[in-house]
C-alpha cells in the first residue's frame, strides 16, 4: 500500500509540510505515550513515518532546535531489549563541521553483533522537516543542529535477539569526539587499527606495508605496486585525522568502472549533465565552486524543470542538495550556511513553487580567508558520479568530465565511450579547506598522493594543469627529472597571472615557474633539463597558444598520469591554492587501459604538442616564423 493512501495524523501533515512552528506546538502539548505511538506499527494511521511496511526510519543531523520528547522516545527505545532495531552511524565532514548520519534499520541488515553509538536527541535542535522517498515508501526526514552545551553519547552493543546495554562516555563532548572514539584502540575491528607508524612519504615501502594498503581498500583485486605505494602514504594521513580525506576512511579505497569521459567544452558537458539529471529517481547531490548566471546554469535549471515534470507524472519526490562557494561576510563566522529561497533568483534558480516535486536546498560554503570550496561533482541516486574540472559558468575552456558508476546504464553524449572493462581500484585523494593564508596545510590524501607519485614514478610523469606554482610540485618535478624520469607539462599561457604572480604569495605565474624549473635543472650534473618538456596549451583549431587574457581559448583540465599506469584527476590544480587551501575532490585510478585512452584523447583533442612547445629557456617560439 502506498503511504499516500494512509490516513495521516495532523502531526504527520505538519511534518510533511515543513511547518516547524506547528510541529513544535504539537510536541509541547503531546504526552509521552502519544509521541511514542507515532512510531509504533500498530498505530499505522497515526505513524510519524506513515508507512505500514517500512524497514528504515532515519534522522539526519543538520542544524536547529531540539524536541525533547522525541529525544525521550529514542532514549526509551534504546533502553529496551527490543532486538528489531539497532543504530548504525557513518560520518561526512565539511571543514570543522561534523555531521553524523544515523540509521535505524532491521537487525537482519547488520552483523549479529555490532558496536554502535546512540546520541541523546536532547543535544539537538530542529532545523528542517521534509518528506522523502525510500525503498520502504515515504519517510519523514528531520534535520537537527547540535547544542554542545547539552550533548551526551552512549555506546551500545546490539546483538541479534539479545539485549542492549548503555554506558555513558564522559570523554565525549561533541560529534568530533565520537569520531575519535570510533578510531581508538578499543575498536579493533576497524581498518585503521593497522599499525601505520611510518613518516609521510617514505621512499622505500616494504612488502608488509604494501599488503596493509591492499587490505585497507575495498578493491576488487590487488592493485599494482605503484598504486599501493602511493595509496599507503595516502592512508598514513588518516592517522592524524581520520576525516582529512573528506570521506569515511573505509570508503577511501574502492573499485568501480568508468564508462564515459568527456574532454570538450563546457556546453558539451552541460548537455550530458542535463540528461543525467532528468533521469534521477530519488536524490541529487551537486557541488560547484562558481554558479553564475549563464547558459550553463540555464541548462541545469531546464533539467530541474523537466525532472519536476517527470516526478509529478510518476508521483515521485526528489531531494536536491546544491552547494556553491559564494563568499560573504557571514562566512567569517560561519563557513557553511543555507541560502534562503528568496535569494535564488540571483542565481537564476527556479522558485520552489515552480518545482513542487523537488526539494531543492542550496548551501553556501567558504572557509575564510582562502579555503575555497573548489569541488565540482554531481551524484545521482548514489549510483552514478560525474567528476569534472568545470564550474557552472560560461568560459572558453577545454574541460574534462569523468563518469563513475556501478554498471553501464546511461548512453547519452557520444564522446569517449571506454571499452567494456572489469572494476579496477579507485582511491579518493581529496583535501579539506584551510582558510589561514599560510602554506602549512600539507598532510592530506591529495598532497600525499601527488608527492608519492613524483617519488615513485619509474619512467614518466604527464601533467596538464591550468596553473603550476605550488612548492611541493616544483620540488617533485625537479627531483623526478634528476632521477631520469621524463616529465611532460601542459599548462596555460598566462592563466590567472594576476592572482598567481609575484606579490600574491601564491608562488608565481606559469611563465615564471617554468623559467625557474629550467634554470635549476641546467645547474644539475649532466644537465637534466632534457628530461623536462613544457608546452603551452594550444586549442585544436589553433596553430599557436592564446594568452589567457584574450579569453578565447583556455584549458581547465586537471590531470596527472604516472608511468601510464596510474592517473590522479579531479578538481585540483597544481597551484598553491589547491595544494594548501581549497577543498578538493580527486580520484586516483589503477588502470593502464583507461589511462592510455585518456592520454590518447588529450593528444587528439588539442594541438598542444604540435604548436605549444617551449625551449629550455622557458620561452615559446613560433615555429611558423
Amino acid at each position: 500500500m502506498a503511504s499516500s493512501s494512509l490516513p495521516f495524523s495532523d502531526f504527520y501533515e505538519a511534518c510533511r509540510d515543513n511547518n516547524i512552528d506547528l510541529v513544535k506546538s504539537f510536541i509541547e502539548t503531546m504526552t509521552s505515550d502519544e509521541i511514542k505511538r507515532l512510531f509504533y506499527r500498530q498505530y499505522s494511521s497515526n505513524r510519524f513515518v506513515g508507512n505500514l511496511n517500512d524497514t528504515l526510519e532515519w534522522i539526519r543531523i543538520g542544524y536547529y532546535k531540539y524536541i525533547e520528547k522525541i529525544q525521550w522516545y529514542f532514549d526509551e527505545t534504546n533502553k529496551t531489549n527490543h532486538p528489531k532495531y539497532i543504530l548504525q552511524f557513518s560520518t561526512i565532514s565539511i571543514s570543522n563541521v561534523r555531521y553524523i548520519a544515523e540509521d535505524f534499520a532491521t537487525e537482519t541488515e547488520f552483523p549479529r553483533e555490532q558496536e554502535v553509538h546512540l546520541i541523546s536527541y536532547s543535544a539537538f535542535e530542529v532545523i528542517h522537516i521534509q518528506e522523502i522517498q525510500s525503498h520502504s515508501g515515504n519517510l519523514t526526514q528531520i534535520e537537527l543542529c547540535q547544542c554542545k552545551s547539552n550533548f551526551q553519547a552512549y555506546a551500545a552493543l546490539a546483538a541479534g535477539g539479545g539485549g542492549c546495554g548503555c554506558g555513558y562516555h564522559s570523554s565525549i563532548t561533541c560529534p568530533e569526539d565520537v569520531i575519535k572514539s570510533q578510531f581508538s584502540n578499543g575498536y579493533h575491528h576497524h581498518r585503521l587499527q593497522y599499525k601505520i607508524k611510518s613518516k609521510f612519504c617514505r621512499y622505500e615501502i616494504t612488502q608488509k606495508e604494501l599488503d596493509i594498503a591492499a587490505e585497507f581498500g575495498q578493491f576488487s583485486h590487488r592493485p599494482s605496486d605503484l598504486f599501493l605505494k602511493i595509496f599507503y602514504n595516502v592512508i598514513c594521513t588518516l592517522e592524524y585525522n581520520p576525516l582529512v580525506g573528506c570521506v569515511s576512511p573505509s570508503l577511501i579505497g574502492s573499485s568501480g568502472i568508468i564508462p564515459l569521459t568527456i574532454i570538450s567544452t563546457i556546453p558539451d558537458i552541460m548537455h550530458h549533465y542535463y540528461h543525467v539529471i532528468i533521469n534521477a529517481q530519488k536524490e541529487i547531490l551537486f557541488t560547484t565552486m562558481y554558479w553564475e548566471k549563464s547558459e550553463s546554469s540555464n541548462v541545469i535549471c531546464q533539467a530541474f524543470y523537466e525532472l519536476n515534470k517527470r516526478a509529478g507524472n510518476e508521483n515521485r519526490h526528489i531531494i536536491i542538495k546544491l552547494m556553491i562557494d559564494h563568499p560573504k561576510f557571514s562566512n567569517i563566522i560561519q563557513y557553511h550556511s543555507i541560502l534562503p529561497s528568496n535569494k535564488w533568483s540571483y542565481y537564476d534558480l527556479p522558485d520552489p513553487k515552480q518545482i513542487p516535486n523537488l526539494s531543492l536546498e542550496v548551501h553556501n560554503y567558504h572557509h575564510f580567508i582562502m579555503g575555497t570550496f573548489h569541488t565540482k561533482f554531481l551524484i545521482i541516486d548514489r549510483k552514478l558520479v560525474l567528476l569534472n574540472s568545470n564550474n557552472i559558468q560560461d568560459r572558453p575552456n577545454l574541460e574534462m568530465m569523468i563518469q563513475y558508476q556501478e554498471n553501464l546504464t546511461f548512453e547519452f553524449t557520444p564522446f569517449i565511450f571506454h571499452h567494456s572493462h572489469q572494476p579496477f581500484p579507485i582511491a579518493l585523494v581529496s583535501r579539506l579547506a584551510h582558510g589561514t593564508p599560510a602554506h602549512n596545510s600539507k598532510h592530506n590524501p591529495q598532497n600525499m598522493a601527488w608527492i608519492s607519485a613524483f617519488k615513485y614514478a619509474q619512467r614518466s610523469i604527464f601533467i596538464q594543469t591550468p596553473t603550476l606554482n605550488a612548492s611541493p610540485a616544483i620540488k617533485g618535478i625537479i627531483d623526478a627529472c634528476k632521477r631520469g624520469i621524463k616529465v611532460i607539462l601542459w599548462v596555460g599561457w598566462g592563466f590567472n597571472d594576476l592572482k598567481e604572480g609575484r606579490g600574491t604569495l601564491q608562488g608565481g605565474t606559469n611563465e615564471q615557474v617554468i623559467k625557474k624549473l629550467y634554470k635549476i635543472l641546467k645547474k644539475t650534473k649532466n644537465r637534466k633539463e632534457q628530461n623536462l618538456e613544457v608546452f603551452w596549451y594550444v586549442a585544436k583549431d589553433q596553430t599557436r597558444p592564446i594568452h589567457f587574457l584574450e579569453k578565447k581559448r583556455n584549458c581547465h583540465i586537471k590531470f596527472m598520469s604516472i608511468d601510464d599506469q596510474i592517473a590522479i584527476l579531479g578538481n585540483a590544480n597544481m597551484d598553491s591554492l589547491s595544494w594548501f587551501h581549497s577543498q578538493e575532490i580527486n580520484t586516483m585510478i589503477d588502470s593502464p587501459e583507461i589511462v592510455q585512452e585518456w592520454i590518447n584523447t588529450l593528444y587528439k583533442n588539442q594541438s598542444t604538442t604540435i604548436y605549444g612547445k617551449l625551449n629550455t629557456d622557458g620561452i615559446w617560439c613560433d615555429r611558423n616564423e
